[in-house]
């Protein structure tokens, strides 16, 4: 599945690019900046939690990582 995102994270429009199987398991990072300098947090969380709930996660399917960084200079 993919999806247009708008800056606001709300989807534009979502299609199929084809049917497809993975035989192989995946892991995704996320890293966020969690500054606020760029995108107001809630839209970033809501985003993530729609992005991750159309994973098959699990112990021997995808796995997630998320690291959150907020830090001053």
């Amino acid at each position: 599945m993919c999806s247009d995102i708008s800056p606001t994270f709300q989807v534009l429009r979502s299609f199929s690019p084809a049917l497809q199987t993975c035989s192989a398991v995946i892991d995704i990072a996320i890293v966020c900046d969690g500054s606020n300098s760029i995108y107001p947090w809630s839209a970033v969380r809501n985003f993530l939690e729609k992005f991750v709930e159309g994973l098959d996660v699990g112990p021997t399917k995808t796995q997630v990582n998320f690291t959150h960084l907020n830090f001053s200079v």
